[in-house]
């Protein structure tokens, strides 16, 4: 088998054989316009050569050489990690699709409405609403324990965790049970 320099070969442990993954100059369809506060959509902004978070999907990751841009695909199941700059079965910095960004001209005392149904009045007492005044960082929804709050210079990003998982406040990341998430007063 020919492995070109642009391809990655990965030992596929289900089938017992060495499975061949192309970059692609074309970026792919992704779901997503944002996974988190490090993804790029394209080299273009020159992040710098090698490997980096892609804006468009968790399951993929662009590798730049220069200001020409890679799309590579993660294996199986696996997420991009920009920490480690490898495709893994968690990250710490890929988000699947941040569901929602305020509008940049919304003032800081505004609450701007978001798409999302709330399901509990309250998650517990280490939860927030907002991001406002809070430093950076993941925090636990009030509204619901199958997302977070991923807030970055004020602004608030809504998070879904993958399906079947709730945020842990205490651990910072989407687990099969939580410690801190409890929904009291379902709506």
């Amino acid at each position: 088998m020919k492995v070109d320099r642009w391809s990655v070969a990965v030992w596929n442990t289900v089938l017992l054989l060495c499975v061949v993954h192309r970059a692609n100059s074309q970026a792919p369809a992704g779901p997503c316009i944002d996974t988190g506060p490090r993804c790029y959509n394209d080299c273009s902004s020159n992040p710098g050569q090698g490997e980096h978070q892609w804006c468009g999907a968790c399951n993929w990751y662009l590798t730049c050489v220069g200001t020409v841009t890679y799309y590579r695909p993660c294996p199986g199941a696996q997420i991009w990690n920009d920490v480690s700059k490898a495709c893994l079965l968690s990250s710490s910095t890929c988000f699947e699709c941040l569901i929602y960004k305020p509008s940049p001209s919304a003032s800081p005392a505004s609450t701007t409405p978001h798409p999302i149904e709330r399901q509990c009045e309250s998650t517990g007492p280490m939860c927030l609403e907002a991001c406002q005044e809070t430093i950076g960082g993941n925090y636990q929804w009030c509204a619901r324990c199958d997302y977070f709050l991923q807030c970055s210079s004020g602004q608030t990003y809504y998070t879904q965790c993958q399906p079947g998982l709730v945020y842990d406040q205490r651990l910072q990341r989407c687990d099969f049970q939580s410690t801190t998430c409890s929904c009291q007063g379902r709506i």
